[in-house]
């Protein structure tokens, strides 16, 4: 019963795609002042039309690249049954992926003290040094689980043996080996064979280069931290740095949170014990080709 219409904006940004996402922020602005100013809502059309382009730009829902698989590996999508913490995490996670930056800020850190606050802390901010550990853990098979997809669809004698394989975790390894006896094929693509230089630097060194990792990932959720505290507690909402603080964030803050669940789901593992376990094996300098298992329960060694 509703009527369709336009609105011109004049935004500022370096290429079109920028442009549309700053049209989006401008259309979330409008849209949440009618939700609290009125009994309606605005819903906006898919489309979005730049000067000088031939062609109309999707205006959809942003996804900042949040992705917590074992939800639905773990066939808890649709599930009943309430999980306690780690349902109301993912909940609190869902701005992260698709809402305005200030809300993503805030949810995506909440979501995180949710789960990884211990007793004792003394700054709020342990709970996000905590997520990078986890994700310093899961990075060596997560890495080398994509790249040996990219070898199978090359062909040869490795990409056979991987098709073999019955589990991620059996072509993580495998590949490892291959990588460490210097046997894995050219990649085609720049990105893979970056990736594939990645993966070398982490079998030479594991305990080097995943610590290097972890104080990556660590410095990315403190900034997260600071302006989730110069939105809520300042109301700074426009800070030059939000946006990319964001991009950088959600994809580890998803890649943290899906470790978290699964342990959940499947081991019945609490949070701050998989990041307590997380640390410990960062902490052990002779991990062998244990680094690709480094959050499964049991021993390394």
């Amino acid at each position: 019963g509703g009527e369709d219409g336009g609105v011109w904006l004049d935004v500022n940004a370096r290429d079109p795609w920028a442009a549309v996402e700053s049209a989006m922020e401008a259309v979330d602005r409008v849209a949440a002042r009618v939700a609290v100013g009125t009994n309606s809502q605005l819903a906006p059309l898919p489309r979005a039309w730049i000067e000088g382009q031939k062609r109309p730009f999707q205006l959809g829902s942003r996804r900042r690249g949040v992705a917590v698989r074992a939800l639905y590996l773990q066939d808890q999508l649709y599930t009943e049954r309430v999980s306690g913490m780690v349902d109301a995490a993912i909940q609190l996670l869902a701005p992260l992926a698709s809402s305005s930056p200030s809300a993503a800020a805030a949810g995506g850190w909440a979501a995180i003290e949710a789960l990884l606050s211990g007793p004792g802390d003394r700054e709020r901010v342990s709970a996000g040094d905590r997520m990078a550990s986890l994700v310093a853990c899961s990075f060596p098979r997560a890495e080398l689980t994509a790249l040996s997809y990219r070898i199978e669809e090359g062909g040869g004698a490795l990409a056979a043996r991987l098709k073999c394989c019955g589990s991620n975790r059996d072509r993580a390894k495998l590949l490892a080996e291959a990588i460490c006896e210097g046997t894995t094929p050219g990649l085609r693509t720049c990105s893979d064979a970056a990736g594939l230089e990645r993966t070398r630097e982490l079998v030479r060194d594991p305990f080097r280069t995943l610590r290097d990792i972890e104080a990556e990932a660590a410095a990315c959720f403190r900034r997260l931290y600071r302006h989730r505290n110069m939105v809520l507690h300042w109301g700074k909402t426009d800070a030059v740095g939000l946006r990319a603080s964001l991009r950088t964030a959600a994809p580890l803050v998803g890649a943290g949170m899906d470790r978290v669940a699964h342990a959940w789901f499947v081991e019945k593992t609490s949070p701050l014990e998989l990041a307590a376990r997380a640390r410990v094996r960062l902490e052990t300098r002779t991990l062998g080709s244990a680094f690709v298992d480094l959050l499964a329960p049991g021993s390394t060694t």
